[in-house]
């Protein structure tokens, strides 16, 4: 949820790339190694210095080189599409199928 909030926000999610993150960004995001500490604070520096630069700025997304103008857009479409209702049916599906009995 914090990534959909975040992007639902105007903000650039910068995460590491395990477990489902890297499907949640939908590719809105700036994935790093989750062994390199260091790549994850390169990737928060490029993202800020895209932001705060020149507003023709390219972002290094997963979907490639996405002006700054064409994030907006694409994190808009991606949000409106997210579903809670969803979301909590795959969460419930999973706890009962960890609780129920084997």
């Amino acid at each position: 949820m914090p990534v959909i909030e975040g992007l639902a926000a105007g903000c650039i999610p910068v995460t590491y790339s395990h477990s489902n993150l890297r499907n949640i960004s939908g590719g809105l995001g700036r994935l790093a190694g989750e062994d390199a500490p260091g790549a994850l604070a390169d990737a928060i520096l490029q993202v800020g210095e895209a932001v705060l630069g020149d507003a023709g700025a390219k972002l290094p997304l997963e979907r490639g080189d996405t002006a700054v103008e064409e994030f907006d857009a694409l994190a808009g479409a991606y949000v409106k599409q997210f579903s809670p209702a969803t979301c909590a049916r795959r969460v419930q599906g999973r706890v009962r199928s960890l609780v129920a009995p084997r």
